[in-house]
């Protein structure tokens, strides 16, 4: 006997309509938001409300499960166990997390279960449900845009883009997005500017490793009064530099270099300086903008 593979029992299941359903848990109609035919929003303050004076129901918490190389875990379990309820006559509802697009296209797959113990509409649950987590990101990336924007247009706030943490968002596990340059083109470049401050007098050398800045201590002239950073620009604002020397071993010179003449400091760095033709253009305009020795 084969066995259908979870979307042929997904798309073989016969769904009935979300308004049915809402009326067998004792839902009123001014009570659920109808996102189509199969899908609806509770309104649950309405609905504690109008049931406040009705004695609490039984909680069961499944969690902590170790999943099997199939994958089957929480979900699974939970779905089973919702399903074993309501087949002895149990009075029963399953609430399950609202899954993202990262682990649905990822390793773990989707989040509404498998096999005969699913959640339907499946595609829908998976890929967009009813577009809360879309409206998050939107949100979030809109008030990144509205940072951006108020600094280019005056930056009235006084806000200081080297100290900036709200990151933007995206509901994918995209490799290419995990470390990227911004605001490279057109009037979104409101990089800060810094001065001229004279002729050099101090190298600075910052090495990741850190069994290495240990060794470097130990011939410092300071001795162990060396500080190390986590993020390399905080000492480009809390050191006192004249020029910035960049050896990686990742050859992500090009980003160091222009955050590094973004603080006002020449940078000498190893070849090859970079990977692309268009990060060379970056690093020549770069250099040219901020008037240092690239």
């Amino acid at each position: 006997m084969t066995v259908p593979s979870d979307l042929e029992i997904a798309q073989a299941a016969e769904l009935l309509p979300i308004l049915e359903i809402a009326k067998k848990l004792g839902l009123e109609e001014d009570e659920i938001d109808l996102y189509g035919k199969f899908k609806a929003k509770i309104d649950f303050e309405r609905v504690l409300e109008r049931l406040k004076d009705r004695p609490n129901g039984k909680y069961i918490d499944v969690t902590a499960i170790t999943p099997t190389p199939l994958g089957e875990g929480k979900t699974v379990t939970s779905i089973g166990l919702t399903e074993s309820l309501a087949k002895i006559g149990k009075n029963v509802v399953l609430t399950l997390r609202e899954p993202s697009l990262g682990p649905v296209f990822g390793i773990k797959g989707g989040a509404a279960g498998g096999g005969y113990s699913q959640v339907v509409p499946m595609e829908d649950l998976n890929l967009h449900f009813t577009g809360d987590i879309h409206a998050v990101g939107a949100a979030n990336n809109l008030l990144a845009a509205m940072i951006d924007t108020s600094i280019l247009l005056g930056n009235p706030l006084k806000i200081d883009p080297m100290t900036i943490s709200w990151r933007r968002v995206v509901d994918i596990s995209d490799r290419a997005l995990r470390d990227i340059v911004i605001g490279l083109g057109g009037r979104a470049r409101w990089m800060i500017q810094h001065e001229d401050f004279g002729e050099a007098r101090i190298n600075a050398v910052a090495d990741c490793w850190l069994p290495r800045c240990y060794e470097a201590a130990k011939v410092h002239p300071q001795g162990e009064q060396w500080r190390k950073y986590h993020d390399y620009r905080e000492m480009f604002d809390k050191e006192k530099l004249d020029a910035v020397f960049v050896e990686t071993t990742t050859h992500a010179r090009a980003l160091i270099s222009i955050h590094a003449m973004q603080a006002g400091l020449d940078v000498y760095a190893e070849k090859p300086l970079t990977l692309t033709v268009e990060e060379g253009r970056v690093l020549v305009r770069a250099a040219r903008r901020y008037k240092r020795v690239l």
